[in-house]
């Protein structure tokens, strides 16, 4: 890539190391991802999402039983 006067320049990398983000497994950087996990399944519960999920008669049960072999059978 050239700039306007012709020189080369290097295109800025957005993947390169950021001296102002946590490594990934930081203990900070783990409870926020704790803190997310935990209020994503206080709001299922909170909505009766599973209850709804499980007991209703208008979801099809059966693509979560397919879904549930399937993961038994890839990892077996």
């Amino acid at each position: 890539m050239t700039d306007i006067e012709g020189r080369a320049t290097a295109p800025s990398n957005p993947y390169a190391d950021n001296p102002n983000v946590l490594p990934a497994h930081h203990p900070l950087t783990i409870l926020k991802r704790l803190t997310y996990m935990g209020v994503s399944l206080y709001g299922l519960q909170h909505f009766n999402a599973f209850k709804v999920v499980f007991q209703s008669p208008h979801v099809r049960h059966e693509w979560f039983k397919i879904g549930l072999a399937s993961t038994v059978g890839a990892s077996a």
